[in-house]
This record gives C-alpha cells, sequence and structure tokens, in this order.
C-alpha cells in the first residue's frame, strides 16, 4: 500500500539531484509474486542499449579500467618504494637534503633511479 507514496517521493528526490539529462524511471516490483520483475529488467537492458548507442558504455569503461590501472600501479610503486627506501636510506638522503648537499627533488630521484625532467 504505501509502495506507490514512496515511488512518487522517490521520483520527486530524483529531481533534485543533478543529473546528465537521464533520469531513472522508479518502478514497482514485488518479489512475493515477481509482479513488475519484467518491467525492471527490460528497463535495464533498455538503459543498458542507450548507453551502448550513445558511446557512454565504452567512456565508462576506459575511464573505469583506467582508474583500476592508475591503483594498481600506485600499488605497486608503493610496494617498491618500501623495498627501495628503507629507513637507512631514507635517513641518509634526509641528512643530504637538510645539510644541502641536494635538494629533495633529487632526493627522490635517487630512490625512484630517475632524473628530473630539467636534467634531461
Amino acid at each position: 500500500p504505501g509502495a506507490d507514496i514512496l515511488a512518487g517521493e522517490v521520483e520527486s528526490a530524483i529531481t533534485l539531484v543533478p543529473a546528465d539529462g537521464w533520469l531513472p524511471p522508479v518502478l514497482l516490483t514485488q518479489a512475493l509474486d515477481g509482479q513488475g520483475v519484467e518491467d525492471a529488467w527490460d528497463a535495464v537492458e533498455r538503459h543498458r542499449a542507450d548507453l551502448v548507442a550513445s558511446g557512454l558504455a565504452d567512456e565508462r569503461a576506459r575511464d573505469g579500467m583506467r582508474r583500476n590501472l592508475r591503483s594498481l600501479a600506485l600499488e605497486r610503486m608503493a610496494r617498491d618504494l618500501a623495498v627501495r627506501a628503507d629507513d637507512a636510506t631514507l635517513d641518509a638522503l634526509a641528512a643530504r637534503v637538510i645539510s644541502r648537499e641536494i635538494d629533495p627533488a633529487t632526493a627522490i630521484d635517487s630512490i625512484l633511479g630517475t632524473s628530473s625532467p630539467e636534467e634531461g
């Protein structure tokens, strides 16, 4: 009985959230007898087809993979850094930076085994 009222409230709330031009439909389903489930699934399939047709599915997949790859790279870099920059190495580099023998960028390059872009 209260599902219709709740659905109306959800529809109203959805319109308050900025969207990219698409508002999800609010569909009523009932698990007990499966009522509305087919309509809900059809709506999911239509939305997926729209995403594919508009190119948004590929864009979202690419964006998600980009985030995943960046996260994996950062995890690997953190593991490598823990091996390359033990406390003794960091202490020695910190002392050299404090004494102004090297600058922080050079210390980081030493840890990473790279050179600054300015150095070529």
